[in-house]
């Protein structure tokens, strides 16, 4: 079970955390452009690798793992599991043919135990008690680790700085339930006992906080009202927490923008950072995914899985034309791989490759050295 850390009076665990609107953002716009990425199976045959559509596993990754999710939801939660907790769990129900359905589990239930011959066993927690098995039935995707048999959490890892942002957070949603006004002092001439002190102090807050900030107070004979006065630092307490959610997205390597922050976002930047968001971001998770799916469902075959990442590099429309147009005139796609990608149907003739006339082979054999 993950242990939560306690500052400011505010507990941090992966759940607590997922109420921070940036981790929430963050662990969010992660988990759905994995999700978003079709996975494909493919068949290396020769030199060739083509779509094995007929493959049991094909329509199990491409679209319902089990009767109970689609594709799309069963990678989201993979995400959400790697990026709350460092680990994701499948289990691989078996049937005679291979595997039947693939099963996300909680990664709270799950613990992988490594013995002293190396070998890793994982025993899950249920209703009806701890199952233990083996790697045959437990698929593992694991973020960073330092042992190579537990993923670190980024929330665990990060609770200081989560915790700081959760803190700020509870702090303006107290100074701003009391109108953005701090405590003051009630003056009272004379001696006051402890029961008298208590009955004064909660009839106040009563009927002049919250709801009733606003509220023209009518005071005691010899009870006055002394204000606290708020710094200009008290005040900004919002540049603090505009560092801790610059801070959170730097942990999970989200730019600002994906998570609504436009501060800094410019019209000629921000592809650039949606394209730093794929290679740096995205495609380790992606190839983590992969791997584990090949490793454990696939591995000793002619058969890989890979995720299709085309929607996440789409530019827009005169961007694509320009490079489809280099692309055909020097003979890199043809015309009906061109109107696949834009989801338009093929024609007759558009399979032909088209060849530059002005080009040709180097002397020598045609290896490309001209003497």
């Amino acid at each position: 079970m993950q242990s939560s850390y306690q500052i400011g009076g505010v507990s941090v665990t992966p759940e607590t955390a997922m109420r921070c609107s940036t981790v929430y953002a963050c662990v969010r716009v992660i988990s759905e452009s994995i999700a978003q990425c079709p996975c494909i199976v493919y068949q290396h045959i020769g030199d060739e690798r083509l779509r094995a559509i007929d493959h049991p596993l094909y329509a199990m990754l491409h679209d319902a793992p089990n009767e109970n999710q689609t594709a799309f939801e069963f990678f989201e939660q993979i995400g959400v599991s790697l990026n709350m907790r460092g680990n994701a769990y499948v289990y691989m129900n078996p049937n005679a043919s291979g595997v039947r359905e693939l099963i996300p589990l909680q990664p709270d239930q799950v613990t992988p135990r490594r013995s002293t011959a190396g070998v890793v066993t994982y025993e899950v927690r249920g209703d009806s008690g701890v199952t233990t098995y083996s790697q045959r039935h437990i698929m593992h995707v694991r973020a960073l680790s330092h042992d190579g048999v537990i993923g670190l959490s980024p929330i665990q890892q990060h609770r200081e700085t989560i915790g700081l942002a959760m803190t700020a957070l509870d702090h303006g949603t107290r100074l701003f339930s009391n109108g953005a006004k701090p405590a003051g002092i009630l003056n009272v001439k004379g001696r006051l006992s402890d029961d008298g002190r208590k009955r004064l102090r909660e009839s106040w807050q009563q009927g002049y906080s919250g709801d009733n900030v606003y509220r023209t107070a009518v005071l005691e004979e010899d009870v006055s009202w002394t204000p606290v006065t708020m710094t200009s630092e008290d005040a900004q307490y919002l540049e603090t927490r505009k560092f801790q959610r610059s801070e959170i997205c730097g942990i999970f390597r989200v730019p600002p923008h994906k998570v609504g922050d436009l501060e800094r976002a410019t019209f000629s930047n921000i592809e650039q950072q949606s394209l730093e968001f794929l290679t740096d971001s995205l495609l380790p998770w992606l190839r983590r995914i992969e791997q584990a799916i090949n490793k454990s469902l696939l591995a000793g075959t002619d058969y890989y899985c890979e995720f299709l990442v085309d929607s996440m590099l789409r530019a827009d429309i005169v961007s694509r034309m320009n490079a489809y147009a280099t692309a055909i005139n020097n003979g890199i796609m043809n015309r009906n791989e061109v109107r696949a990608r834009e989801n338009m149907n093929p024609y007759a003739g558009g399979d032909q490759f088209l060849v530059p006339l002005n080009m040709t082979t180097g002397a020598g054999g045609g290896d490309g050295n001209s003497e």
